[in-house]
């Protein structure tokens, strides 16, 4: 440290503060506070800034001198901001966060009579108004309006008069459409009539519920109706919707009570669908299989597609066991439960509920 270093920093501050001195603080008639350290701290930087600068006009400033004055705002504002306690800036966050322009809820119901069907979830993904006019029973009706023609033959259960009603109307609407609306009705139709349905390994892993049979002349159908994996996870007792509120109140003991009004606003709601995250499998054999009702609760394990014997055909074997969990070695999760051999299978399709064909939608 050269002799005098601090004394000589000491020197230069005392200079250089000759502007206020201290009979100015100690004579002074106005009481004032103690500043806080933000503001001080702004005040020493506007002091500095006129001792530096000179007074300029625009065109004179160099590029360097505007954004040292910009940084010097920001700086202020940061410091002015963190003084506020943290619900003010909660609320400051929040007004920020809310921009744009708010329509009434009339607007977006005058949108949706121009909305297509394959365009319904991107509407309805516009924002929370537009989501709620797609669960309303005035917009799915309105489509089915718009689609029906008498000429078009649907079933009993899809009737203009049978389908006035708000419980399932979703539904049906959307099973409707795969007779009534063109771009729906191209997408059943099948690329090769012998050929394996792609759907068929989305049923790998899931539960089978019920199977039947069918004899038409000197063939057999047979169908396996499965509940998919994702619905197996939401729901372990694969109960429907319907019954779990039932249960509930049973339960609870407050049927007479309660329940009345439960049951009101089942039968209200537009968007239930009993049939949803269910398929049904249909094979088309040339001889009868043996099915042992033992496969049902159980899950699909493994799915295998091969040839037939008459190299015609397809051969489809089923492994169903009744554990609950995938095993990591197929072999053993293949061999441990009921095998069902499927052979000279003519076609093999995989009915998703809006299907035309899915059994429980026929007409009676």
């Amino acid at each position: 440290m050269p002799k005098g270093g601090k004394k000589g920093l000491w020197n230069k501050s005392i200079k250089t503060q000759t502007d206020v001195t201290l009979n100015d603080f100690a004579n002074s008639k106005i009481l004032t506070e103690r500043l806080r350290k933000p503001a001080l701290h702004s005040f020493a930087r506007e002091v500095k800034q006129f001792r530096t600068s000179e007074d300029k006009s625009w065109y004179e400033k160099d590029l360097e001198e505007f954004d040292s004055e910009e940084q010097c705002v920001k700086n202020e504002e940061v410091e002015t901001f963190s003084t506020e306690p943290a619900g003010t800036q909660r609320e400051k966050k929040s007004k920020e966060e809310k921009c744009g322009c708010y329509y009434p809820l009339d607007i977006w119901f005058i949108l949706s009579e121009y909305i297509h069907p394959e365009d319904v979830a991107t509407f309805a993904a516009l924002c929370s108004s537009a989501y709620f006019v797609v669960r309303t029973y005035k917009f799915w009706i309105s489509i089915y309006r718009r689609y029906y023609k008498p000429e078009i033959s649907l079933p009993e259960a899809l009737q203009p008069t049978n389908i006035d009603r708000p419980y399932c109307l979703r539904a049906s609407v959307i099973r409707s459409l795969y007779y009534m609306y063109p771009p729906f009705t191209k997408r059943l139709l099948p690329v090769h009539s012998t050929s394996v349905d792609e759907k068929l390994y989305r049923l790998n892993w899931a539960r089978c519920i019920s199977l039947w049979r069918v004899k038409q002349g000197s063939k057999w159908v047979f169908y396996f109706k499965f509940v998919l994996k994702d619905r197996c996870l939401n729901n372990s007792n694969g109960t429907s919707v319907n019954s779990q509120i039932i249960n509930k109140k049973v339960k609870n003991g407050c049927w007479m009570s309660r329940a009345s009004s439960d049951l009101s606003e089942l039968i209200e709601n537009v968007n239930i669908n009993c049939e949803e995250g269910y398929c049904v499998l249909c094979m088309n054999c040339q001889h009868f299989i043996a099915t042992p009702p033992s496969v049902m609760g159980c899950h699909l394990a493994e799915i295998r597609v091969s040839l037939s014997r008459d190299m015609r055909n397809h051969r489809i074997q089923l492994g169903f066991t009744s554990r609950s969990y995938q095993c990591s070695s197929k072999g053993k999760s293949f061999m441990s439960g009921v095998v069902l051999d499927f052979d000279s299978v003519e076609m093999v399709q995989v009915f998703n509920w809006w299907h035309p064909r899915y059994p429980a939608w026929k007409a009676s």
